[in-house]
């Protein structure tokens, strides 16, 4: 299982977020900066930090930010 909080802050990171900006509940596409270089971004981080591939097809289907959450644990278990 990941930690919600930490995803979310590496999430901010990757969106050039402040600290604290992200709660989870977000809707992806009300967040500005949740564009295709920054989803690249996203790809790119949960494969350095998780070891984990996601494809755009599967991230197509995340609505939220808890749903990104969602995605990468179940890739992990």
């Amino acid at each position: 299982m990941v930690e919600k909080k930490r995803v979310i802050h590496q999430l901010e990171e990757v969106l050039e977020l402040d600290e604290g900006t992200l709660s989870g509940h977000e809707l992806l596409k009300n967040i500005e900066n949740w564009d295709s270089l920054n989803i690249l971004g996203f790809i790119a981080m949960v494969d350095e930090n998780y070891s984990i591939s996601i494809n755009p097809e599967e991230l197509e289907k995340c609505e939220s930010v808890d749903e990104l959450i969602s995605l990468i644990e179940k890739k992990l278990s």
